[in-house]
């Protein structure tokens, strides 16, 4: 660090304190320890009197444009002189008016989302037990036309207008500099809601480690819940499933909490003499409690933002039983580091409960914890992650997004070849890890322009290249004149000419055994001095679980600086999505690259290959194969491009 940045942290605190309040302490001290100087502004909802209509208008007015606040952070800031200003949360007291106080004094502002409330006025994309996005997918009215927040129209209306007030004036995107989403789940939901893509960088939740890691042998028959007993958790699940199937454990089940339906839950199931409500503890009790326990489960019938919850049971080698819905699918891998049930299902959680205390590798499922929690959720990794967005957002860390272009749905990366070379090497070189690049083409943007989930792939990239001339013209005809053309086969080779001079290690995964042996000779004959560090074919089906985190152990025990990336469109996209968290190297997509290189795929005259004619190249020699892909790929392309013309060419100009 070249000199000391002093943070302020703006929280607003719930009357029942939970999850939020825990991470901003962690946050605060994280940094103190690091030398970072920290100062809070700080408010709790007890504060708020609703008492009287007045008040009540009040704290509605209050929730579009706190005056009082923004005047008040306003003259903190001029007294502190913090570098960077980081929120957490800010309903109700504080409204978005802070984020003007900061701006208008020119001091960037990093916000937490630590759930779905600029989104969704009751924050949770739930109704009724039951995940509900009209809200993102439709008109806020229909938040008020069923009283979302607090189950009351009436007090639905100040934050659906909060929220439509900001949407017009774009405050989220304008006034925030770097959000962080706790999970790529979120951040593609917050994507969805128009929030700008490049503004939210993921950094999961983290602990600092006290407690001692527990062994299989000094484990307790128990299963503990953590959280606030309200709907939202799913304890009423558990309970109803534990209670059906408690004869056949022979464990025990501990609630840590408190909660709304405490006394409700307690007067149905605290009789069960294998049940014990324990009511609210402090941390190094949890932890205590975590510890000893054969499994953490997390019941919640919500998209949950992080819990930290999971966070201290991997801290102390509890694997945790969660649903499988949103980032909780995403933090728990299933029979990894715990298992999943069907989200809502207490058939299917009855039988995961059972399936989980008779679980005969648990010791290899305790390792799996303790990798992932060591290789994600240590005090060290946040510390870096944390300041490094910090360090971006007050302009002493120069991040320069790269320029891009839309084309259909997706944003195809406008940088030259050599260029796209010098990045890949300069992340390499500075340890910028957890990267992956696509090359696209046609075929990319045409499944993703029909399928949400893959275009959300492709925006996570840290390069999407335009391989292929329709997307090379594209982005000529959107500004870009001198854009060239960025393909696979061209991009590994000159990557492993750079390789074989700076000694990178290359890690080479997909395709056939016979294609990587050839592959391996090849490349080693071609650059002298080439470091391969290992291979991998898949099975040609979907890895499970197990075989998922074997091969991310294997890739990284080997130190690759490079993995080559080859299973097709649109597998390998999604396998480098799901994997680069996880992999400390950096990743690309290079389709047929292999079958190239080696010499059982042709390359078209270049000729071809600059007339944009290298499909009927391919087409030609391969008609059976090929046909009737590059008919409709080609076709919807043209059609989609003219169709989305106007509106990209304007987004496009307004990111340049």
């Amino acid at each position: 660090m070249e000199e000391i940045i002093k943070v302020l942290f703006v929280h607003n605190y719930y009357q029942m304190s939970g999850g939020e309040d825990k991470v901003v302490e962690e946050e605060i001290s994280l940094l103190q320890q690091n030398g970072i100087e920290v100062s809070k502004y700080f408010i709790s909802n007890y504060e708020i009197k609703l008492d009287g209509l007045i008040n009540k208008v009040k704290l509605g007015l209050n929730t579009i444009w706190a005056k009082n606040q923004y005047k008040k952070l306003k003259d903190t800031l001029i007294r502190e002189k913090p570098d960077v200003v980081h929120f957490h949360n800010t309903f109700p007291l504080f409204s978005p008016s802070v984020y003007y106080a900061c701006k208008d004094l020119g001091i960037p502002v990093v916000q937490t989302l630590h759930n779905y409330r600029l989104a969704c006025p009751g924050a949770m994309l739930l109704r009724n037990g039951e995940v509900c996005e009209k809200c993102i997918t439709g008109s806020l009215i229909n938040s008020i036309k069923h009283g979302c927040y607090r189950n009351s129209r009436i007090q639905t209306i100040p934050l659906s207008t909060m929220l439509a007030t900001h949407r017009l004036l774009d405050t989220w995107n304008k006034k925030v500099d770097k959000y962080i989403a706790l999970t790529h789940f979120a951040k593609g939901k917050f994507a969805e809601n128009d929030l700008d893509v490049d503004k939210i960088t993921v950094k999961p939740n983290f602990i600092q480690q006290t407690a001692k890691m527990s062994t299989k042998e000094n484990k307790e028959n128990r299963i503990v819940f953590v959280g606030r007993l309200s709907k939202e958790k799913g304890l009423h699940l558990l309970l109803k499933a534990w209670s059906n199937v408690n004869a056949e454990l022979n464990a025990k089940l501990d609630i840590i909490g408190d909660g709304p339906l405490k006394e409700e839950l307690e007067a149905k199931y605290g009789h069960l003499n294998n049940i014990e409500f324990h009511g609210k503890m402090n941390s190094n009790d949890v932890l205590g409690y975590m510890s000893k326990s054969k499994y953490v489960v997390v019941p919640s019938i919500w998209y949950e933002g992080f819990p930290m919850t999971i966070v201290e049971a991997y801290s102390v080698n509890t694997p945790v039983i969660a649903s499988n819905i949103g980032s909780l699918k995403e933090v728990v891998i299933d029979e990894v580091t715990g298992f999943h049930f069907e989200n809502n299902n207490v058939n299917d959680l009855e039988k995961v409960l059972k399936k989980a205390v008779t679980f005969s590798k648990y010791s290899e499922m305790q390792g799996n914890v303790k990798r992932q929690f060591e290789a994600n959720y240590t005090a060290t990794a946040n510390f870096k992650m944390l300041y490094d967005i910090y360090e971006e957002v007050i302009g002493r860390r120069k991040v320069r997004n790269n320029p891009f272009a839309y084309v259909l749905h997706s944003k195809i990366t406008a940088l030259s070849f050599k260029d796209t070379v010098k990045n890949i090497v300069h992340w390499v070189d500075t340890d910028d890890k957890h990267k992956y690049v696509c090359v696209c083409n046609t075929h990319s943007l045409v499944t993703a322009s029909n399928d949400k989930n893959f275009n959300n792939v492709l925006d996570n990239a840290s390069i999407c290249t335009p391989d292929g001339m329709p997307l090379v013209w594209a982005l000529r005809e959107f500004g870009f004149k001198d854009q060239d053309r960025v393909d696979g086969p061209n991009l590994m080779l000159k990557l492993c000419e750079e390789s074989a001079k700076k000694r990178y290690k290359i890690f080479l995964y997909g395709d056939t055994k016979e294609t990587l042996d050839r592959l391996e000779k090849k490349l080693n004959d071609l650059f002298a001095g080439i470091n391969i560090v290992g291979v991998y074919s898949p099975p040609f089906r979907p890895l499970n679980k197990q075989e998922t985190l074997e091969i991310q152990n294997y890739i990284n025990e080997t130190k690759a600086d490079i993995v080559f990336v080859s299973l097709g469109c649109p597998k390998q996209e999604k396998w480098m999505y799901e994997n680069s968290s996880m992999i400390n190297g950096v990743l690309l997509g290079v389709g047929a690259a292999f079958n190239f290189i080696i010499g059982d795929i042709k390359r078209p005259p270049i000729m071809f290959q600059k007339l944009g004619l290298e499909w009927l190249f391919r087409l030609l020699s391969e008609p059976q194969r090929l046909w009737k892909r590059y008919l409709y790929n080609n076709t919807v392309y043209i059609y989609k491009f003219v169709k989305t013309y106007n509106k990209n060419r304007m987004k496009t100009k307004t990111t340049r």
